[in-house]
Order: structure tokens, then C-alpha cells, then sequence
């Protein structure tokens, strides 16, 4: 809960006036979430997957069957997850916001999820390079799972970054 939504529910003002100050100062803070969070939704998240669906129109178009697990079996998406949570977790650094506690674990959520991502894909990078042969649904769907996670816990660390 934010400073200002504690001062509301703790003390409850006589003055009217100063109650619709509070109020339209949580709209300003939300309507400003949800442009920082628009904002890294487009041009963090949509914009780095844009070479999945480059790959899966390419495909397409020359009439090869194409599915997801074909997609993602190179492990891609993991890089892309390390740089979603990166993204995030620096916003959450470079912020001057006071709640220690929500920062440090949504920023350790975060870091794990960079680190798991950064990982995986060292292994799916490594078995290909020594032409070991590769569960391809396994990586597709621990790809998945791991990109999940690092866009939930970067969408934590950007509300954090505006939340007061």
C-alpha cells in the first residue's frame, strides 16, 4: 500500500478538500503507472519479439509448417527474457523510491529470472555448438515459462519504479 493510500485509510480528513487533493494525486500516480508501463510493454517487450513473428511469417510465406515449439527450440526467448528483466530491474535501480522491502523482492524475483534465463540459454547454447541432440519442446516450453516470469516480475519492478 502507497504512503498516500495509507494516509487516506489511516487518517480520514475533515477537510474536503484536501481529501480530492489526495485523490486526484493517486490518479496522476496511477495514470502515470500505466504510461511507464505501456511504454515498456511496446518498446522493451513487443518490440524484442518482433523477430519471432519476422521468423514465423518468413516461414509462412514459403509454405513450411511452422509451429511453436519449431519457433522457440533455439532458445531464443530466453535472450529475450534476460533482456526484458534487465530492462526492468534498472528502472527499478535508477528509481529513488523509499519501500525497501517490495524493491528487494521483486528486484531478487527479477534477478532470478535474468539469471535462470542467462543460463538456460548458455545450456541450449552449448548443446547445439557440441551437436548434442535437444528436447526441443522441453526448451520451448521452459522458454515460455522463464519469459513469463521475467515479464511478471518486470512489470513489478516498473509499477515499483512510479509507485510511492
Amino acid at each position: 500500500m502507497t504512503k498516500i493510500a495509507r494516509t487516506i485509510k489511516n487518517k480520514p480528513s475533515k477537510n474536503r478538500q484536501a481529501d480530492d487533493q489526495l485523490n486526484e494525486l493517486l490518479i496522476r500516480r496511477r495514470k502515470l503507472i500505466i504510461k511507464k508501463l505501456t511504454n515498456w510493454i511496446l518498446f522493451n517487450v513487443l518490440v524484442a519479439l518482433l523477430p519471432f513473428l519476422f521468423r514465423y511469417l518468413g516461414a509462412t510465406f514459403s509454405g513450411q509448417m511452422v509451429n511453436l515449439q519449431n519457433i522457440l527450440s533455439d532458445g531464443e526467448l530466453l535472450l529475450v527474457a534476460a533482456a526484458v528483466a534487465s530492462g526492468a530491474l534498472g528502472d527499478l535501480i535508477a528509481s529513488n523510491q523509499e519501500d525497501a522491502l517490495p524493491r528487494v523482492i521483486v528486484g531478487g524475483l527479477c534477478i532470478l529470472s535474468l539469471l535462470l534465463s542467462s543460463l538456460c540459454y548458455a545450456f541450449v547454447s552449448a548443446l547445439g555448438d557440441l551437436s548434442i541432440a535437444q528436447d526441443t519442446l522441453a526448451i520451448s516450453q521452459w522458454s515460455i515459462w522463464i519469459f513469463t516470469s521475467a515479464f511478471a516480475t518486470g512489470t513489478g519492478c516498473i509499477i515499483l519504479t512510479e509507485a510511492e
